[in-house]
Order: C-alpha cells, then sequence, then structure tokens
C-alpha cells in the first residue's frame, strides 16, 4: 500500500486537467474527466468554475465543498518529474554499514 501523499500545488489546464505537485517533488497531470458523470463533480464540466481549484488540507477543492481525494490524484496522475534523488539511496555513498577489513595472510 502507497503511503498518502499530499498535494502542495495545483493549477488548473485546459480539458479537466489539473497539473499537480505532490509533497515529494513530484509534478503530474490529473485528468477529471472522468468524474464529470457523477453528479456529485459535474460543475467541474464548467471551464470557468473548474479554474477555481485550490489545495485545501492536501486535496484537490472547489468551491461548494467539492473535492477529489489525493490518493485519486495519485494512484492516477500521469507524472511529469521523477521523485527527488533524496528519496532514493545515492550508490556512490559508502555504505550505511563499514565491511570488516581482510583478515590478516595465513602464516602457519
Amino acid at each position: 500500500m502507497d503511503l498518502l501523499h499530499e498535494i502542495k500545488q495545483a493549477e488548473a489546464l485546459p480539458e479537466c486537467k489539473v497539473r499537480v505537485v505532490f509533497d515529494t517533488g513530484e509534478s503530474a497531470v490529473f485528468d477529471c474527466s472522468s468524474y464529470l458523470d457523477h453528479p456529485y463533480w459535474k460543475r467541474l464540466a464548467d471551464p470557468s468554475f473548474f479554474r477555481l481549484v485550490r489545495v485545501s488540507a492536501g486535496t484537490l477543492a472547489w468551491p461548494d465543498d467539492i473535492d477529489i481525494a489525493p490518493e485519486d490524484v495519485w494512484e492516477k496522475a500521469v507524472r511529469e518529474t521523477p521523485p527527488p534523488s533524496e528519496l532514493y539511496p545515492d550508490v556512490s555513498a559508502p555504505p550505511l554499514v563499514a565491511a570488516e577489513p581482510d583478515p590478516p595472510p595465513y602464516t602457519p
């Protein structure tokens, strides 16, 4: 199971898409068009309303308590940038545990 990631920034794009930046530093584009058939999200089809997107408590939100859960955005968004390198170990860095030195040569 993925960790819950918050959305830190959101920018409305044409065609019911939103560019988001997650708390990992990754940016992605989320397509909201699949939500428009449901009555709860129907107002998002109006471009002037859609452009009112904002981030509220780590979630995509619009006026009138319309929102989309960050876990849905995380799973369905198309990544534009990889996560920051600090999330991955640096393979050139020394190991966390030093190897033991070679034993002394055998002398009978």
